[in-house]
């Protein structure tokens, strides 16, 4: 997979371990349907159409992404904090 918005990254120690940690496993990825990043991230909460949101370990944070799966790419739409 193609992750696309890197630069949404926040700059915080703990986050930003957790964030090289999962941009990793994107670009090895091969997710093709919603079931496929489910079955990687189960933890991964499925938002909307092509929507999914991850929980940034304990960090507070969460970050939500757009799959478009037939291009495999991977766009992170915003970072916030958890509230």
């Amino acid at each position: 997979m193609r992750l696309l918005g890197r630069h949404k990254f926040p700059n915080d120690d703990e986050a930003s371990h957790w964030f090289f940690i999962w941009g990793a496993e994107i670009k090895d990825a091969l997710w093709r349907e919603v079931a496929d990043v489910l079955r990687q991230f189960p933890n991964a909460i499925h938002s909307g159409s092509n929507t999914f949101i991850f929980i940034v370990g304990s960090t507070g944070f969460e970050m939500e992404v757009s799959i478009c799966f037939f291009y495999q790419i991977v766009i992170i739409n915003e970072i916030r904090k958890r509230v």
